[in-house]
């Protein structure tokens, strides 16, 4: 299991003549709790994600996890590290079901056949997973709904880290609170999470500690409880996002 994810100097650009996306970028995560990503579209939340998960080449700098030097093979970061990944747009096989598709992901971390309905079982309460999820295929999913698939996906077969793109975009308020709940149960067990979130309100919630980019670089990053602290009184993440985009 994972304790501590570790960027140094990380630099990339997209094309030589392109602007940087990430300029010497430096960051340390403690695996066991959650942080909260945050910054403007292009401020390079996705590149950064892109990085963690071993989709980007050609970067400069280093990727650590517990000391061990990362290299960019696709699937082999998330495998080897037992890191559950959902992306900004859900992933999914418009031909297969929902639930084949979690079933894909389980297996991927090694959960034994006969144990996958036990597994999934909480699951279908706290996201509504009603039949739909083996009746129909992907294709005739709704946002919301393939967000849910994505989701399960990233958490079936109890993974060490979470990296989350956007996970609140398109659930509806009880799904919301579930994924908080879920995540808090998550840290109880020493499992973190990095959740990158435009929906500051609910990401503060589950904030442990928060990160913000803003063109490539990481300006700040922090506990969420000494931000709080430093505000005194001035509002919560939000606010404190807002007043970044002034200075």
């Amino acid at each position: 299991m994972p304790t501590q994810i570790r960027l140094s100097g990380i630099r990339f650009r997209y094309a030589p003549s392109a602007a940087e996306a990430l300029r010497g970028c430096d960051l340390a995560m403690d695996a066991s709790r959650i942080t909260v990503l945050m910054g403007q579209n292009g401020a390079g939340k996705s590149t950064l994600i892109r990085l963690l998960t071993g989709q980007l080449l050609g970067y400069a700098g280093e990727y650590r996890i517990d000391g061990e030097s990362q290299q960019p093979r696709r699937g082999e970061i998330l495998h080897q590290n037992r890191i559950g990944y959902m992306p900004d747009a859900p992933a999914l096989e418009t031909h297969l079901t929902g639930a084949e598709m979690i079933q894909m992901a389980a297996s991927f971390r090694g959960l034994p056949e006969g144990r996958f309905q036990e597994a999934l079982a909480p699951y279908r309460g706290s996201f509504e997973l009603g039949s739909w999820l083996e009746d129909r295929t992907c294709s005739e999913y709704s946002k919301g709904m393939a967000k849910k698939v994505s989701l399960v996906m990233a958490f079936i077969g109890d993974p060490a880290f979470h990296i989350l793109d956007e996970p609140f975009d398109g659930l509806d308020p009880l799904a919301v609170l579930n994924l908080r709940r879920l995540l808090d149960a998550c840290r109880t067990e020493g499992r973190g999470a990095l959740v990158s979130s435009h929906a500051l309100d609910a990401a503060e919630k589950v904030a442990d500690d928060v990160v913000l980019m803003r063109a490539g670089e990481i300006a700040f990053a922090g506990e969420m409880e000494s931000l709080r602290a430093s505000q005194a009184g001035a509002g919560g993440l939000e606010a404190f996002y807002m007043r970044s985009l002034a200075s």
